[in-house]
């Protein structure tokens, strides 16, 4: 029990930094799992969970703002089908691609129409998931940071039902190698 309130209270410290606008190079997979961590509880009686974090470069980002990016794609996507069901699954992955790491957050939760994935990033949004909560600042939020950090996000159906939210951040390029030259030193001048 106190094992898992040191880790809450680690991934709450993490999270809560998000005032801090200083870009540090960060690890993507380990703020992912944070953030899993602090929803983990409410993703448990909503649906199952495959997380696949594979290695990644850093990223330059803000971590308590990427935190905050994942929170609320999570958030948003647990209250599209707010209900217990055991047949709903969550699927989050980390990997590096090119010159992106790419996050990606899938479930089997039902379709949306057109006309709410088209106004899906409204900050105005007058549409509310089916228990009532409204998404529509959170992923107005999470555009906002994720742009601000020179990435990308989407929202697209999956077929076959439910929905993918794509995260690409710009990676970090590995550190330049060192190379050493040999230098000879010069003969020592002879004096007079």
């Amino acid at each position: 029990g106190m094992g898992r309130i040191r880790n809450i209270v680690q991934d709450l410290k993490g999270f809560s930094r998000t005032d801090d606008g200083d870009q540090v190079p960060s690890d993507i997979r380990r703020l992912l799992e944070r953030s899993l961590g602090l929803v983990r509880t409410e993703l448990r009686y909503h649906a199952h969970v495959d997380a696949r974090l594979e290695r990644a470069p850093p990223v330059l980002c803000s971590p308590g703002r990427i935190s905050q990016v994942f929170m609320h794609v999570l958030n948003w996507l647990i209250h599209q089908q707010p209900e217990t069901s055991a047949e709903r699954f969550f699927e989050v992955s980390c990997e590096h691609d090119g010159d992106w790491v790419v996050v990606t957050f899938s479930d089997s939760g039902p379709e949306m129409g057109e006309d709410t994935l088209s106004m899906v990033w409204d900050p105005l949004m007058t549409g509310e998931t089916p228990d009532g909560a409204r998404t529509g600042l959170g992923l107005a939020v999470v555009r906002d940071i994720v742009r601000r950090h020179e990435g990308e996000v989407e929202i697209t159906q999956r077929e076959g039902g439910g929905t993918s939210v794509v995260v690409r951040l710009p990676a970090l390029g590995p550190a330049p190698q060192t190379r050493f030259v040999r230098v000879e030193s010069a003969p020592p001048e002879e004096g007079p």
